[in-house]
């Protein structure tokens, strides 16, 4: 099983790499044809199970034994199937039969992974669908398990090879937008502090999703799901994403543009935020 499952891993792989090559070739904006290429068709893969229990399970199974050992990954995996098979009918049964009752369904007594999924404000799914979905998973066979996660495995790794696709000549060519000067947390934190000069807080008074499907846009970043988005979750608490260190670093840069603005407000609410983590790392 294990060579049948690295065949159609390669598979998978050399097949996504050659499409994703194509429409970044024939894309204007080249930048921004491998950032969707990586949202859309390898982080978010519609053909993936993600929205289910047993996919769920099987990933973080998978993940766990491919850490341990890559070799026998896939035959330790396959061991525990018919576990995590019995932790997706008991979930499928139990909230099919909440649904069955017709009572008021409560997001906190459904399975943890139905929860995470319902939790997220743009998530298109109701408790019917996530059923529907459950169902249709259980009836896959073993095989047809595997080939969604070989697919699965293949998306991995090209997300990790995937700017190697394109020559640093031709990225020169073909960028057509400035480099981006700040990492992603100097981005959310620039932002974040300009909100607050506006009494716009996230969490406080404005809706974290809202907040970031504008710096989505503001920063030309693909945005497919919420759930799955950087900004977003950085926006959930713009000074806890990295290492104290590290964010003292990045706001430190930041400041620097607001003291060039003469921007004191802000100023003050940046020196507030650094002496809390300088006197309180964590």
């Amino acid at each position: 099983m294990q060579e049948k499952f690295v065949r159609a891993s390669e598979y998978n792989y050399n097949l996504l790499k050659k499409e994703i090559i194509s429409f970044v070739n024939e894309s204007d904006n080249k930048e921004y044809a491998i950032n969707y290429c990586k949202s859309v068709w390898l982080q978010n893969n519609e053909v993936i199970p993600y929205h289910t229990i047993l996919f769920k399970v099987l990933e973080t199974t998978f993940i766990h034994y491919s850490m341990l050992n890559r070799l026998t990954a896939i035959e330790r995996t396959l061991e525990k199937l018919p576990e995590i098979r019995e932790k997706s009918q008991q979930g499928y049964l139990f909230t099919k039969e909440l649904i069955e009752n017709n009572t008021t369904i409560y997001r906190s007594d459904l399975p943890d992974t139905y929860k995470d999924i319902l939790s997220d404000e743009n998530n298109s799914f109701s408790v019917h669908d996530l059923v529907e979905m459950e169902r249709i998973i259980l009836d896959y066979t073993d095989e047809n398990i595997i080939a969604s996660l070989a697919l699965y495995d293949a998306t991995v790794k090209l997300l990790s090879d995937v700017d190697q696709f394109f020559t640093a000549e031709q990225k020169e060519i073909i960028d057509t937008k400035p480099k981006r000067l700040f990492s992603r947390n100097q981005q959310v934190l620039l932002y974040y502090y300009l909100l607050k000069g506006a009494d716009i807080i996230p969490r406080v008074n404005a809706d974290v999703s809202i907040c970031a499907e504008i710096l989505h846009l503001l920063t030309d970043t693909p945005l497919t799901s919420i759930a799955n988005s950087e900004i977003y979750k950085k926006l959930l608490n713009p000074l806890d994403n990295t290492q104290p260190k590290k964010t003292i670093q990045d706001l430190s840069v930041v400041r620097n543009y607001f003291h060039r603005l003469n921007n004191f407000k802000i100023l003050l609410e940046i020196d507030k935020d650094l002496n809390d983590l300088q006197r309180n790392p964590k």
